[in-house]
């Protein structure tokens, strides 16, 4: 752990010496009427700032970091690696998939372990690269490779496939692609 906090400290003074953590706040966006604002407002509590200042640069560090679940994971093996590295994610590869409610099982009980919310991440890319079929007792929609989805031109094609993508790794617990 400490290699790789030397490592990005280095990176970032090659950068410039400088990190920025940038919070958007759509609420915060102007436009919002002057008399729709409380005459004595409460002040703001910012809870991801609140919780970025609780992490020590170690915990900092493995937030910026999606490990691979090795092949056959237990989730007692994941939950001490996330007491020592509290890794902001994990991948999923096909090896790591059984069948759906296993599947699914394994996820909830990461994110239950976890201090943070996990990014929970796949290659689900179409063509000879999908992770999720997989899973022995489901039939997960076959998609075509994307340069054949790209000759065709047809954008709501594309959107159409894009969102079934979606809505399948959701339905597992997958939250990034």
């Amino acid at each position: 752990m400490k290699k790789v906090v030397i490592s990005l400290l280095v990176l970032i003074a090659l950068a410039g010496g400088a990190a920025t953590i940038f919070i958007w706040k759509p609420w915060a966006q102007s436009g919002a009427s002057e008399q729709s604002e409380p005459q004595n407002p409460e002040p703001e509590v910012d809870k991801i700032q609140e919780k970025l200042d609780a992490m020590s640069l170690d915990e900092k560090v493995s937030q910026m970091i999606v490990a691979q679940a090795p092949r056959a994971t237990s989730l007692e093996a994941v939950s001490e690696k996330l007491k020592t590295a509290p890794y902001g994610g994990y991948i999923l590869m096909g090896e790591n998939y059984r069948t759906l409610k296993k599947s699914r099982e394994f996820i909830e009980k990461m994110q239950s372990v976890a201090k943070t919310p996990l990014i929970i991440t796949t290659d689900e890319e179409g063509g000879s690269v999908q992770r999720i079929q997989s899973i022995t007792n489901i039939q997960a929609t076959d998609i075509p490779f994307m340069w054949q989805v790209g000759q065709t031109g047809d954008v709501t094609k594309a959107e159409t496939i894009g969102r079934v993508m979606a809505e399948e790794m959701r339905a597992i617990g997958i939250n990034v692609d």
